[in-house]
């Protein structure tokens, strides 16, 4: 298709153009990846007025660092939600504006320097930086960002705590991991919504420039999508240890949660060439 369809310049490649003026690699992305044109061509034509190019180009930068059919879908996945919700970026001003009562500085959701600096979504790796389907996120939903940012160290200090009490064991991998996953995202499912969240913590999984290894993508994707569900039910004002219960229980009595086994005896890089994906009440 490239990006002439045959009547010249797809229009709104030409309107963005004259916009952002992109550059070379990034009209390649869009010859490289069709489909993104139909779909942001659906997008302009959803958004009038208020479409916004910044975002577009921000987009597919994202795929142009981590070139993958992960990638693509993710930009898929956002688009159409955008699309299908006329999503509008809420307004702030520093009186009143998400992260401000956690001390986090106004207009933080733009502000790369300090979100590289400051925000760390996986505790189990301090020096992983957010990556760039994190910012955009970041910048479009920032109060539902900030749950998300709590809700991870919570979910990892909980899952923490089940090791010690000896509930579960792996912290990495293993059935404290499963447990971290499922109940980080029940949690915000609980605060604002299955779509979002999937949004937010399928970013985390396949945004990485460094990917995990397969099976332990394929494990955490699985158990976010199962935690979201267990916690659609449930609301922003539902204590976090009832949440925690539920997962406990489908984690001990069903054989929806999954984690790998056997391990290596460390926490590290420990998949194994015969690690399998197993049920969690086994």
């Amino acid at each position: 298709m490239g990006l002439d369809n045959g009547n010249g310049v797809v229009p709104w490649v030409a309107a963005m153009n004259a916009q952002l003026n992109l550059t070379q690699a990034e009209l390649g992305i869009l010859e490289d990846y069709p489909e993104l044109m139909d779909l942001f061509g659906q997008y302009f034509a959803a958004s009038g007025n208020d479409a916004d190019y910044g975002l577009i180009r921000s987009l597919i930068n994202s795929v142009a660092i981590n070139n993958s059919y992960q990638a693509v879908e993710f930009v898929f996945d956002l688009i159409n939600f955008l699309i299908d919700t006329n999503y509008i970026v809420p307004e702030y001003t520093d009186i009143n504006f998400p992260g401000k009562t956690d001390g986090m500085p106004f207009n933080w959701w733009n502000n790369s320097v300090w979100i590289n600096n400051n925000i760390r979504i996986n505790g189990l790796k301090p020096e992983e930086k957010p990556n760039a389907q994190e910012f955009i996120l970041f910048a479009l939903f920032p109060r539902e960002a900030v749950f998300h940012i709590k809700n991870s160290m919570n979910a990892l200090n909980t899952a923490q705590q089940l090791i010690l009490d000896g509930t579960f064991t792996r912290i990495h991998n293993g059935k404290a991991d499963a447990f971290r996953h499922t109940f980080w995202n029940a949690l915000d499912a609980s605060d604002f919504g299955v779509p979002i969240t999937l949004l937010f913590t399928t970013a985390h999984e396949t945004g990485a420039i460094v990917p995990n290894h397969p099976l332990e993508m394929e494990m955490d994707l699985h158990n976010n999508s199962i935690g979201a569900g267990i916690g659609a039910i449930y609301n922003t004002l539902t204590p976090s240890t009832i949440i925690k219960s539920v997962v406990i229980n489908a984690m001990q009595n069903t054989s929806q949660i999954l984690y790998l086994d056997p391990l290596a005896n460390h926490d590290g890089e420990n998949i194994l060439p015969n690690s399998t994906l197993k049920s969690t009440n086994q």
